[in-house]
Order: structure tokens, then C-alpha cells, then sequence
């Protein structure tokens, strides 16, 4: 893994996901998909816990803009904002039309707990820093503001 932080954005995959997401043609579809993915497979690899937290914070972009402009640059990191809030004011309409928000949101729970888990890739190299609790404490962060 190139980068190697406890923020999301520190992570590459994280980062490519990101960037893909913003060229995706039915983001939300994508996002249940690897929620649901991350949820149910065995062993959860460093890629999907990316893909898992950067759609998380997508998603909580979607539910409220405030819970992205109170991320510091930090957490969030300055080009990583821009294409946040880019994928949000392209697909804020579609959000709004959502009927089971409660749907979106309850498998990124979910899938925050397996990345979270003894299946997750990133949690076992997260083990071997003096930094995982520090890790454990940002993605829990995010949980709690589903």
C-alpha cells in the first residue's frame, strides 16, 4: 500500500474510489453493491475496505453537507474535498429521490463493522502500527454519523 494513514484519504484505493465514483453511472447501485460485498465475503481485502470507507463518506456527504465541511483538511484533505462536494451537487437529486435512505445506511454500518472485523485486510495491517486505535476511532466516526 503507497499511502499509509488513519484517514480514509490517506489510503490509495480509498483515493481511486473517489475518483471513480465521480464517472460512475448509478452511484448508489455501486455503493449498496460494495456495502453488501464487504458484508458478506470472507476475508475483507485492503482494496474493498478502501471502496467500503470511501463510499461511506460519500454517503454521509449525501446525507448531510455539514458532516463534510466540519471534516479539517486533516481528515478530509483539501483535492479530496473538491471531489467530494462535486460528487455531491451531481448527485444530491438523485439522493433526494431515494425512498429507504434507511437501506443506504444501514449496510454502511454494517460494512464498517466487517472492515472493522478480524476478516478485514485493513484492520490486520492496522494491528501491526501503534496507530490502531487512532484508525478504529476515525472509522467509528464515521458510523456514528449514519
Amino acid at each position: 500500500m503507497g499511502a499509509f494513514g488513519v484517514y480514509v484519504f490517506d489510503e490509495d484505493m480509498a483515493c481511486d474510489a473517489l475518483a471513480g465514483a465521480l464517472h460512475l453511472e448509478n452511484p448508489l447501485d455501486e455503493f449498496l453493491k460494495q456495502f453488501r460485498a464487504s458484508i458478506e465475503t470472507d476475508y475483507l481485502e485492503i482494496d474493498d475496505c478502501g471502496y467500503t470507507l470511501a463510499y461511506t463518506i460519500l454517503l454521509l456527504g449525501l446525507k448531510d453537507i455539514q458532516i463534510i465541511n466540519k471534516m479539517d483538511d486533516a481528515e478530509l484533505g483539501s483535492p479530496y474535498r473538491e471531489n467530494v462536494l462535486r460528487f455531491i451537487e451531481n448527485n444530491r437529486a438523485d439522493w433526494l429521490h431515494v425512498v429507504n435512505k434507511g437501506l443506504y445506511y444501514d449496510a454502511a454500518k454494517a460494512a464498517i463493522d466487517a472492515v472493522l472485523s478480524e476478516k478485514s485486510e485493513s484492520r490486520e495491517l492496522w494491528a501491526d502500527t501503534d496507530s490502531l486505535q487512532d484508525w478504529i476511532n476515525v472509522v467509528n466516526g464515521l458510523k456514528s454519523e449514519l
